[in-house]
This record gives structure tokens, C-alpha cells and sequence, in this order.
């Protein structure tokens, strides 16, 4: 037996035992060592809340490797546990690229903009701010078909039609909560070259806007390091 199955079946075993962290690095370091993540599933089906959170923090450190498992995601989305949802929401990042099939994955979390839990909706604007052009058109596509007329289609269409800094500063002071995150999300994504906007979200008189915006900061910073590493391992020519 393998040494991931020997580690699923003492934490199903014994879902109270006091090494579960440990037990739970060791399997995030099995699956990213190669063993396949899909073993992960009688962990997530678990009836047991320990197992369950145990197995979803796993999913959420799975980075691109939960792909495989995306399709748990819209289950744990709409789950009432607000943990399951961030860590679902955590998931779904990494998880899809854009397909087709990830529209009603990305979709359903960014709804979650709107959940009553101030954890989930955090973790929902990180979604939204980090998503690539790919994951969020995906959503538009998805809700085009599906639910024409929706708030977040419509503000997602606004996002995706390369808005200028100007009318990114007037939806930063519109009345709709939504529409001043969206404004965020494209003003996050034009501050390397014009951080106008971005400026404009710190100091506006929404405390939730200003919250998001630090928010943004990170989002700007972990993308920059990320593309610091990916120079760093180009091959010179």
C-alpha cells in the first residue's frame, strides 16, 4: 500500500487523532510529490467535519493540481460551512483556466461576492482581483447563457471591455457595492502603468472599498512575484 493510502485510511480511522496536521503536510506533500489528487475524494465525501475540513484545507494547497478535483468545487461553493466555501473558493483560483467548463466554477464564486460571512466574501474579492482574463470571460460566457440580466454578468462584460482609468474612478463612488468591487478588480489590473485608480479605491469613503484595496496590494505584489521567478527561471539565449 502506498504511503498516501496508509495516511487517508488512519485519518478516516481516526478523524481525532491528535497528529492530523501532521498527518494532513504529509499527504500535501504526497500529492505533491506525484500521487494522484483524485485520492483525495473519500476524504471530501466524508461525513465526519474533521475529515472534511482536514481534506479541504488539503484541496486548498493543491495549487494547479486540484484541477482533477474540480469538479467537488460547485458542492463546496454552495456548502453552509463558510470554510468549506473559502477554501472551495481557494481552489477554484487554481483549479480552472477558463474552459468552458470552469465558467459555472468561476461564476459560482464570484457570487459569493454576496455571502453573508465577511471571510467568504474577503476570499471572493481575492478571486476576483487574481482571476486571468480566461477564468472571468469563462463566467461571463456561462452566465450569458444561462442567466441573462445578471448583476455580475453585467459587470463583468463592463471589466472585460478594457474600461480607461477615468470611468474605473466614477464606478469607485457608484452606489452599487458591486459595481465599486468590479471597478477594483480593473483598477488592479491597469496599476502597473496607470496606479491612479488603485490610489483612488485607498482613499474612498467605502471602508470595505479601502479594505479591498489593500487587498489588491497583495494581489499586485504576489502576481509581480511570480513573474520575478518566472524570468529568473528562463533559460538566457
Amino acid at each position: 500500500m502506498h504511503r498516501a493510502q496508509r495516511l487517508i485510511a488512519r485519518l478516516l480511522r481516526h478523524p481525532d487523532d491528535r497528529s492530523t496536521g501532521k498527518i494532513v503536510n504529509h499527504l500535501i506533500n504526497e500529492f505533491w510529490s506525484g500521487y494522484p489528487a483524485t485520492a483525495l475524494r473519500p476524504l471530501l465525501h466524508s461525513d465526519d467535519v474533521n475529515i472534511q475540513q482536514a481534506a479541504l484545507f488539503i484541496l486548498g494547497e493543491l495549487g494547479h493540481k486540484a484541477r482533477s478535483l474540480r469538479d467537488e468545487l460547485p458542492h463546496f461553493l454552495a456548502h453552509p460551512m463558510p470554510y468549506a466555501k473559502v477554501k472551495a473558493i481557494e481552489a477554484a483560483l487554481v483549479a480552472t483556466v477558463g474552459d468552458p467548463e470552469d465558467g459555472p466554477i468561476v461564476a459560482s464564486a464570484l457570487a459569493l461576492l454576496d455571502d453573508p460571512n465577511e471571510s467568504v466574501r474577503q476570499r471572493a474579492v481575492w478571486l476576483l482581483l487574481a482571476a486571468t482574463e480566461p477564468q472571468l470571460r469563462s463566467a461571463l460566457n456561462f452566465l450569458d447563457a444561462v442567466a441573462g440580466g445578471s448583476p455580475h454578468g453585467s459587470a463583468l462584460q463592463w471589466l472585460l471591455s478594457g474600461p480607461n482609468a477615468d470611468e474605473m474612478i466614477l464606478r469607485l463612488r457608484a452606489p452599487s457595492r458591486l459595481e465599486r468591487l468590479y471597478a477594483l478588480a480593473a483598477a488592479r489590473r491597469i496599476a502597473d502603468f496607470d496606479p491612479e485608480p488603485l490610489r483612488q479605491a485607498h482613499t474612498a469613503s467605502d471602508e470595505e472599498l479601502r479594505s479591498c484595496a489593500e487587498l489588491a496590494d497583495q494581489v499586485c505584489e504576489a502576481l509581480a512575484a511570480i513573474r520575478r521567478r518566472e524570468c529568473r527561471s528562463t533559460p538566457k539565449a
